[in-house]
């Protein structure tokens, strides 16, 4: 596995709310937050998609109920 290092701005009291809410150091807090971001932003894709495909479904059954 390849480590990257990267550099950001917070607010200082975001930084201690998520320090505060994880219970974890900065470095550590952060990289939680990051994968907690990524991994919710998949899930929500995948939802987004499965939402689109339910549409889908419901405007086709109700057009071929329109056409007979």
């Amino acid at each position: 596995m390849k480590h990257v290092y990267a550099q950001t701005v917070i607010r200082e009291d975001k930084l201690e709310e998520l320090k505060r809410r994880t219970g974890m150091n900065t470095k550590d807090a952060l990289l939680k937050a990051v994968e907690h971001y990524l991994s919710c932003h998949l899930d929500m894709s995948h939802i987004g998609i499965k939402r689109i495909e339910h549409s889908l479904n419901v405007i086709k059954e109700l057009k071929e109920e329109l056409t007979g």
